[in-house]
């Protein structure tokens, strides 16, 4: 998209009484070459945040440079979408309040700092996110209860699954007991474990490869792209 930049320069916080606003926006135009360039008394104000929206809005603005404070105050209301690259240039705490007012050096500094902003802006791009392509592929390892029940659920949620038990059987310690500890109240007679009820739902499944007697030799790679070398 063909950058067009609006510079807005805040007078609010003693800028406007330490530089010559006029000639930072003559600057900003003459320069730095942008399409608008605007003042106001507070542009962190509703009317002035307002003001900037609007160019945005109906003069196809897409490039902004707030000459105000630090990037750091207000970063909230500076942010007008991801498709609209904002600049904050330091009018306040790098030049007005650090700098002689109306002094001939501190014109210089303010009118390099509106250069710069508009610099960044006509020579950047909105960043664009770097999305990969990851695995959908969910391998559990150990057919205990707890692989067990981690791959139904990761199969529940729409993923392929891939489950590895080191034994010829799943269920792990939990398929040793026919009886657990009760769950439920009263809490007087021992419980069914469930176990067996779950081994079949998990064998059942068609989400689920189920590879017993299987061991893992090597993984590589990282989170979303491993690589998988097992034993069966």
């Amino acid at each position: 998209m063909e950058p067009k930049i609006g510079v807005y320069i805040c007078k609010g916080c003693e800028i406007g009484s330490a530089v010559d606003i006029e000639k930072l926006s003559g600057i900003a135009l003459k320069d730095g070459k942008a399409d608008l360039c605007k003042t106001h008394d507070m542009f962190c104000s509703l009317a002035g945040l307002e003001l900037i929206k609007s160019d945005i809005a109906t003069e196809g603005i897409n490039r902004v440079v707030v000459a105000a404070c630090s990037n750091r105050a207000f970063p909230e209301l500076f942010d007008f979408g991801k498709d609209i690259l904002t600049d904050r240039v330091n009018l306040r705490e790098q030049v007005a309040w650090c700098h002689k007012p109306n002094d001939d050096d501190t014109q210089l500094i303010a009118e390099d700092y509106i250069r710069m902003g508009v610099a960044r802006v006509r020579n950047s791009e909105p960043p664009q996110p770097f999305i990969e392509e990851t695995s959908k592929t969910i391998m559990v390892v150990g057919g205990g209860k707890a692989g067990l029940t981690a791959a139904k659920a990761s199969a529940a949620a729409g993923y392929k699954v891939i489950l590895i038990e080191k034994e010829n059987h799943l269920g792990g310690w939990a398929a040793k007991f026919s009886k657990v500890f009760p769950k439920t109240a009263p809490y007087q007679l021992p419980e069914n474990s469930g176990i067996n009820e779950l081994i079949k739902e998990v064998e059942s499944n068609p989400h689920i490869t189920v590879k017993k007697g299987t061991t893992i030799s090597k993984t590589s790679g990282q989170p979303g792209k491993f690589s998988v070398v097992i034993n069966d």
